[in-house]
């Protein structure tokens, strides 16, 4: 959803990108969240596995060095993906021709852009927009393997005209 306005020289343009309904498999959970195994630092929720009887909890008991059962099937690892992202932003001011003439321009713009500056999601990993390597291909996609976050960046800029 793109949308542009402008008002005396000064214009914002925005771009919202979204995906609704997207279930993730938090394929890295598998290692990282594996009740005790030794493959990776285990995250914090693993100190709420089941200890005794009578205990309410999704993180099943802890075993040493083995994961408690085949862990990578477990729909504990499935999470919401949705999201609406502010994937891009631009304000940018357009000199009038007035000031124009007097600097012997043609035209002068100033602006900032910034890319990646806000993302609503329930999901609690790097990025919802995942791409692991490892496991994506052109039919299956949803994994999120060590996925980096995608760079929030923002950029100044000068349009001079001679």
């Amino acid at each position: 959803m793109t949308n542009n306005f402008s008002y005396k020289g000064i214009s914002l343009d925005v771009t919202f990108q979204g995906v609704y309904g997207n279930d993730i498999h938090k394929t890295g959970d598998t290692f990282m969240a594996c009740n005790g195994c030794w493959f990776d630092n285990q995250t914090r929720d693993q100190l709420n596995s089941w200890k005794q009887p009578g205990d309410i909890t999704d993180v099943p008991e802890a075993r040493i060095g083995w994961s408690n059962g085949d862990q990578a099937r477990s729909s504990r690892y499935l999470a919401d993906g949705s999201y609406l992202r502010l994937r891009t932003l631009t304000l940018a001011y357009e000199f009038p021709k007035s000031t124009l003439s007097t600097l012997k321009l043609s035209r002068l713009r100033v602006y900032a852009t910034g890319q990646n500056l806000l993302t609503f999601t329930k999901y609690d990993g790097w990025d919802p927009e995942v791409s692991a390597d490892a496991f994506v291909t052109n039919t299956a996609f949803g994994f999120d393997f060590y996925s980096a976050p995608q760079p929030r960046t923002i950029t100044f800029g000068l349009n001079v005209g001679f």
